[in-house]
């Protein structure tokens, strides 16, 4: 169908498919070829979707829509038919988490996709541990691109300092910090 479907990051190379239907099996690796070569239909990739859950590879199925939420035929409501909200409630969850770990407000800038937005922190108090830039002007962005945790890029306004933070059994720790 051409590049205008092409799904990003894509691929089902890795699925073991040794113990499905040998008919299903045919399929998946025919979506997945598609898929690939970013020839699929929005409604193909919806179909590979569910005949991944149908083979058993929830979690694969699960992350491999996550990220490609905007280009599938149905997109949210898919989602949420199969997986649930469980990912989303764990997003929102690690922003509150954020807001409350770290004593800050958060105003909303834009959404960047599905489980994925961008916010700008109000400076707070200061503070002298790990997570001093939490106390300027920044701007965090919160995404779930990882398929187990939620990650939060945070940038200074002021320089080219930042964080990267995962969130990890209700807690943000330290994921790497670099100063340029």
């Amino acid at each position: 169908m051409g590049d205008s479907f092409a799904i990003p990051a894509a691929t089902v190379q890795d699925v073991d498919l040794s113990g499905a239907d040998a008919v299903l099996a045919a399929e998946i690796r025919r979506l997945g070829d598609l898929m690939e070569r970013g020839d699929e239909s929005p409604e193909e990739f919806a179909k590979l979707i569910r005949l991944l859950v149908e083979a058993g590879q929830v979690s694969k199925a699960e992350f491999l829509l996550r990220r490609n939420l905007e280009t599938v035929a149905g997109e949210l409501l898919l989602y949420r038919e199969l997986f649930g909200t469980m990912k989303p409630d764990e997003f929102t969850a690690a922003i509150q988490g954020f807001i409350q770990q770290f004593g800050v407000v958060l105003e909303f800038v834009s959404s960047r996709g599905f489980l994925d937005g961008l916010y700008r922190i109000q400076p707070g108090p200061p503070r002298s541990d790990a997570f001093a830039l939490l106390a300027e002007r920044c701007e965090v962005r919160f995404d779930f691109v990882d398929p187990n945790f939620v990650a939060a890029d945070v940038s200074s306004e002021s320089d080219e300092r930042y964080l990267l933070l995962r969130w990890v059994s209700g807690v943000w720790e330290l994921a790497e910090q670099k100063d340029k």
